[in-house]
């Protein structure tokens, strides 16, 4: 990847994988707390085999693409596993805005903020500075866009942060 010229233009498919790889770990966080670790387990090995078949099978048709389609794939399989199996044991209703859409439509609008801040933003300051004030915008605008679609970003935080033991 690093030295190849065309590399970046693969991030937005990678970029995907990653969305994916947070749905896949934040499953099996579930099946670990209903008490199905061996499925979590199970999960993370075929994740792991289905990536490296995919990724020999893909690489060479493909090249650089076909890993970031590879990391995409494995981890659908993951997922997909991880919530058949909670939806089975636990009878968990899957909506489809509170798990899906309003999460990829945040972190959709702040990845384009960041972009369109960034590339605005380089060619009049460092470009370290304009990395660090495109993420802050980022940020921003994601937890914005939380907001306006319902959620509170602030009470998640604070909720995501008090210490359950002391009653904070």
């Amino acid at each position: 990847v690093y030295g190849q010229p065309g590399a970046g233009e693969h991030i937005p498919l990678l970029s995907a994988a990653a969305f994916l790889t947070f749905y896949h770990i934040t499953t099996g966080g579930i099946l670990n707390g209903i008490g199905l670790q061996k499925k979590s387990s199970a999960s993370v090995v075929v994740t792991g085999i289905s990536e490296i078949l995919l990724t020999w099978l893909l690489v060479t048709p493909m090249g650089i693409a076909g890993y970031a389609v590879a990391c995409i794939g494995s981890e659908l399989i993951g997922t997909g596993m991880n919530f058949y199996w909670i939806r089975k044991a636990a009878a968990l209703q899957f909506r489809i805005r509170n798990w899906f859409a309003t999460p990829y439509l945040s972190g959709a609008a702040g990845a384009l903020c960041a972009g369109i801040c960034y590339d605005f933003l380089l060619s009049r300051i460092h470009p370290t500075a304009a990395l660090l004030l495109s993420a802050a915008a980022a940020v921003t605008v994601y937890a914005a866009s939380l907001s306006f679609l319902g959620l509170r970003p602030d009470r998640y935080l604070k909720n995501l942060f008090a210490d359950k033991a002391s009653g904070c």
